[in-house]
C-alpha cells in the first residue's frame, strides 16, 4: 500500500510542487478544519459532475430530491455554509445523507491535492504514517493557533493491531461526514486502495454548544489475529519506535536494523551481505571499522556515520551521500552493539533527495523538530531576501525618479527664469507679469541670408552652435537673462529674471562682448561674423504662452522699439536708445551720438534726444593693482559688483 509518487488519479491535478512546512501546515488544515473556500469549491465541482453526467446514479438520485442544497452556494462565510446544508439534507436517509457528504469530502481532496500536490504526495510512504503523521501536526498547529476554528475540530489517530481508529471532534455532524469522504478520497488518489470504514457517531451536549464526536474505524488490508506472547516489548514494536538503530555481533555483521535503514539497504542485505562496513562507514572518531573492541573503547564519543551503499544505488536519489549522528552502546548480555541514529539533513528537500520522509523522523527525535525549523527559517529568510530585494528596487526607483526629477528641474531652470520654472514644476499657472526696469538687447547677423545661400545647412548649424555657445557663457558671467533665439536672432534683457539697480550697464557690457567675440568667429566662407546690435530700455511684460511646448515671453512697447534700435545698427556696432544713455550715460562708457533720424519714428523724445553707438568702456577706477591681475575693465567691474558666475 504505497505511496504511487510518479501517478496521477485525476486529470486536473496540477504537476508537483516541492515540498515545503507552509504549505503542508496549510493543506493539513484543509483537509481537517474544512474550510468554507475549500467546501464551496467542492460543491461546485459536485454539481458540475452532476449536471455533466459525470456522477453516479445513486448520488444524482440522492441530489436530485435536495434541490435546495444548490442555494448553498449563494451563501457567504458568515451563513455557516455546514449547517445549512445539513439542514437541506436532513430529509434524507442515513445512507443518503451518508453518500452525499461523502463524495462531497472526496471532492474536497481532489481539490487540495491540486494545490498541494506535493506537499501531500510526499508526506508519508503510506496510508497509516499518512494519517499518524496527519494527527501529530494538526495537534502541533493547534497549540501554534489560537483561533476558534482549531478549538472547534480535534482530530487523531491510533495505532491498531488490524484497523486504523481515528478520532475527529466537530461542531456540526455535516464535518464528520465530509471528513469520512476526504479520508477515501485520500486513500483513492494517494495510495491507490479502497478502504472499510465503520463511522460511529457520538453526540456530546453542553449548556453553551453542542459537539459531535466521529470514530472512524478504517480497515485497509486483512491480517491474522496475533496472540501476544510474554514478551514485554517486541522486537517489530522496537524497530517501528526506533527505525535508525542497528545491532551489530562480535564480528559486526548487522543482525538487526530499525525501519528507517531497512528502507535504504534492507534488499541489499538479504541478496548480498551484512558486513556493517559494507554500508556504512564511520567518519567520526578516527577508529577502526573492522575491530569491535576497538569501537567498544570509542562508545562514550558521539560518531558519525555515512551511508555506502543502499537499496536505492541505482535510483536517482543520491543517498549515499547521507550522513548519520549515532550513538553506540555495548550490550553485554549477548555481546552486541546497539547503535541510536539519526539522519543529518537540512530540511525537507534533504529527506527527499534521498528517499525519505518526514514521518520517517520519529516524533521523539529532535532532528524531526530541527527540520521543521529550519524549513520555517528557510522560508523567513527568502520572505526578507524578497522583501530586501523588493525594498532595494524601490529605492533604485526613488533614486531615479529624484534623478529625472533634477534633470527636469534644471531643464526648467534652463529655459525659464528661477521663479518661472519653481511655478511650473509644482503645476501652477503662470500669470503674467510687468517688469519696470528691464534693459533688453536684439542683434543679428549682417548678411546672414547671403550666408545661408552659400553654405551647407550644416555649416551654418555648426558656425551658430560655436558662435552661441560663446554668448550664453557670456549670459552667465554677466548675469543677464537669455530670453531666446531665432535663427541668427539672440535676444538677452537684465532685470527681467531678477531686479537689478545695473540692468542697463550689464546688456551694454554684453553687446560690448558679442561684437568683440564676433572678431573671433568666421562664416562658413573664413570671413569674420558681422553682428548688429540693438538696446532699449522700459517697461515689459513677461508671461509664458502655450502648453505643449510653452515659451516665455517678452510682450510692450519696449520689445518692438529694441529690435527697431537693432535693425538700425550697422555691422560691428551697438546702437542704444536714449532711455538706455541715461542709465549709463556717467558710468565709463565711451559713446558716439547719431542724428536724430536714426531714432525710430514712433520713439517718443523731445527734441533733444537723439541715439548713441556704444563704442567702449573704460573703468572708471582702475589701478596698478587690477592691471597686474591681467582683468580687462568689464571683468573689473563684474568683480567689483560680485555678479555673474565668475565664467569669462
Amino acid at each position: 500500500m504505497s505511496c504511487p509518487f510518479r501517478s496521477k488519479s485525476e486529470e486536473n491535478i496540477v504537476e508537483e510542487k516541492e515540498a515545503n512546512i507552509g504549505e503542508l501546515n496549510e493543506a493539513i488544515s484543509s483537509l481537517i478544519l474544512l474550510p468554507f473556500s475549500e467546501v464551496r469549491e467542492a460543491l461546485q465541482t459536485l454539481f458540475y459532475d452532476i449536471d455533466s453526467g459525470g456522477a453516479d446514479e445513486d448520488l444524482q438520485r440522492f441530489i436530485s430530491l435536495s434541490p435546495d442544497l444548490r442555494l448553498c452556494l449563494k451563501l457567504d462565510e458568515s451563513n455557516f455554509l455546514l449547517e445549512n446544508m445539513f439542514l437541506r439534507l436532513q430529509h434524507l436517509k442515513a445512507d443518503e445523507f451518508r453518500v452525499v457528504l461523502e463524495a462531497l469530502g472526496e471532492k474536497l481532496l481532489v481539490a487540495c491535492l491540486t494545490k498541494f500536490s506535493g506537499t501531500l504526495r510526499n508526506f508519508a510512504p503510506n496510508l497509516q504514517d499518512f494519517l499518524t503523521g496527519l494527527g501529530s501536526v494538526f495537534a502541533e498547529l493547534r497549540i501554534s493557533n489560537n483561533t476558534k476554528d482549531y478549538h472547534r475540530t480535534s482530530f487523531s489517530c491510533v495505532r491498531d493491531p488490524e484497523r486504523i481508529l481515528l478520532h475527529y471532534g466537530t461542531n456540526t455532524p455535516t464535518a464528520g461526514y465530509i471528513f469520512a469522504g476526504v479520508l477515501k478520497g485520500i486513500a483513492k488518489n494517494l495510495f491507490r486502495c479502497s478502504l472499510s470504514m465503520q463511522v460511529t457517531l457520538h453526540e456530546l451536549s453542553s449548556l453553551e454548544s453542542k459537539r459531535y464526536h466521529f470514530g472512524y474505524k478504517i480497515k485497509t488490508v486483512p491480517m491474522q489475529n496475533r496472540e501476544w506472547g510474554t514478551e514485554r516489548f517486541s522486537s517489530k514494536t522496537f524497530c517501528s519506535a526506533f527505525p535508525w538503530h542497528l545491532v551489530l555481533d562480535r564480528k559486526l555483521k548487522i543482525v538487526e536494523l530499525g525501519a528507517g535503514f531497512l528502507k535504504l539497504f534492507g534488499r541489499s542485505i538479504r541478496l548480498y551481505e551484512s558486513d556493517f562496513v559494507t554500508y556504512l562507514e564511520i567518519r567520526k572518531p578516527h577508529v577502526n571499522p573492522t575491530s569491535f573492541a576497538k569501537i567498544v573503547k570509542k562508545i562514550n564519543s558521539p560518531f558519525i556515520l555515512r551511508c555506502r551503499r543502499t537499496a536505492n544505488t541505482s535510483d536517482t536519489h543520491e543517498n549515499q551521500a547521507l550522513d548519520f549522528k549515532a550513538q553506540i552502546i555495548y550490550m553485554p548480555q549477548n555481546d552486541h552493539l546497539l547503535i541510536f541514529a539519526s539522519p543529518c539533513v537540512d530540511g525537507l528537500e534533504g529527506l527527499n533527495s534521498n528517499g525519505l520522509y518526514i514521518s520517517d523522523i520519529p516524533i521523539h527525535d529532535a532532528r524531526r523538530d530541527v527540520i521543521l525549523v529550519k524549513e520555517q527559517s528557510r522560508a523567513q529568510d527568502g520572505l526578507k531576501r524578497r522583501m530586501d530585494k523588493l525594498r532595494r528596487s524601490v529605492e533604485e526607483a526613488s533614486t531615479a525618479v529624484d534623478e529625472e526629477r533634477r534633470k527636469n528641474v534644471s531643464l526648467l531652470h534652463m529655459i525659464f527664469p528661477p521663479d518661472i520654472a519653481r511655478t511650473l514644476w509644482q503645476g501652477q499657472a503662470v500669470e503674467a507679469q510687468t517688469h519696470s526696469e528691464v534693459t533688453l538687447l536684439f542683434s543679428d547677423i549682417v548678411g546672414f541670408t547671403a550666408i545661408c545661400s552659400e553654405a551647407t545647412p550644416m555649416q551654418v548649424v555648426e558656425m551658430l552652435q560655436s558662435l552661441y555657445t560663446c554668448f550664453d557663457k557670456l549670459c552667465g558671467f554677466l548675469d543677464v537673462y537669455k530670453v531666446e533665439t531665432i535663427g541668427d536672432a539672440y535676444c538677452v534683457a537684465a532685470g527681467l529674471h531678477r531686479p537689478s539697480a545695473t540692468h542697463a550697464q550689464q546688456v551694454c557690457w554684453m553687446a560690448l562682448r558679442i561684437v568683440e567675440s564676433c572678431r573671433d568667429h568666421q562664416t562658413p566662407d573664413g570671413q569674420p561674423i558681422k553682428m548688429r546690435v540693438g538696446i532699449h530700455s522700459g517697461t515689459v511684460i513677461a508671461g509664458v504662452v502655450g502648453r505643449q511646448m510653452p515659451r516665455y515671453c517678452l510682450f510692450g512697447h519696449t520689445v518692438a522699439l529694441a529690435a527697431k534700435f537693432e535693425s538700425s545698427s550697422e555691422a560691428w556696432r551697438v546702437h542704444i536708445s536714449p532711455a538706455t544713455f541715461k542709465y549709463i550715460k556717467n558710468d565709463g562708457f565711451v559713446f558716439k551720438e547719431r542724428s536724430r533720424e536714426c531714432l525710430p519714428k514712433d520713439y517718443p523724445s523731445s527734441d533733444k534726444d537723439c541715439s548713441y553707438f556704444l563704442l567702449d568702456y573704460l573703468y572708471p577706477r582702475k589701478s596698478k593693482l587690477s592691471r597686474l591681475k591681467g582683468l580687462d575693465d568689464i571683468s573689473l567691474a563684474v568683480e567689483e559688483l560680485g555678479i555673474g558666475d565668475g565664467s569669462k
